[in-house]
């Protein structure tokens, strides 16, 4: 049992480390590491291409008939779709997120705006519906910059992470 604390503890602290340093360079630089997970993912689109194709001719000198081939080349295609259109594709989903949230906030601020001349006032409401209109904008307008810091954001929420286990780690040393 004691091993196994001893392992528990070990792993906190290279997790903490490693979480804690991954997350601040997301932070610092988030363009470099979106790249590397668009390359990461073609990369295995491509691989798994390469594996049907090879699977099919198995198949072919096996006498069998394979429908690996289209699947193959469908792979391979999106593989390379992947690389040339990552960022457009990226992009466009904070657009479509920007334009629904800008509406949203929009739609907040009328109601708002005729709750307050009713003689209801809700000022909590009142800023979450400005807030939201800004958000909307920001994404709708520069839709790729807000894909990284929606990436930089989850780099702080690593290092969150990183120092919470490190934390876990100094606590659980002293038992």
């Amino acid at each position: 049992m004691d091993n196994f604390f001893k392992t528990f503890r070990e792993n906190l602290l290279l997790s903490g480390i490693g979480y804690s340093i991954l997350g601040v360079l997301i932070l610092i630089k988030p363009e470099p590491f979106f790249n590397i997970i668009v390359y990461i993912f073609a990369a295995f689109f491509g691989v798994m291409g390469i594996i049907n194709l090879i699977n099919n001719q198995r198949a072919k000198k096996g006498g069998y008939s394979s429908s690996q081939l289209t699947t193959g080349i469908l792979l391979l295609v999106a593989a390379l779709l992947i690389l040339i259109f990552a960022k457009g594709i990226v992009s466009i989903i904070p657009f479509f997120l920007g334009l629904f949230i800008l509406i949203s906030g929009i739609t907040q601020l009328m109601q708002e705006l005729q709750l307050k001349k009713d003689g209801v006032a809700r000022t909590g409401w009142f800023i979450f519906s400005i807030l939201m209109i800004i958000a909307g904008a920001l994404l709708l307008f520069n839709p790729f910059r807000s894909v990284l810091l929606v990436f930089q954001i989850f780099g702080g929420l690593l290092v969150v992470l990183g120092v919470s286990r490190l934390i876990d780690f100094f606590r659980l040393r002293n038992l």
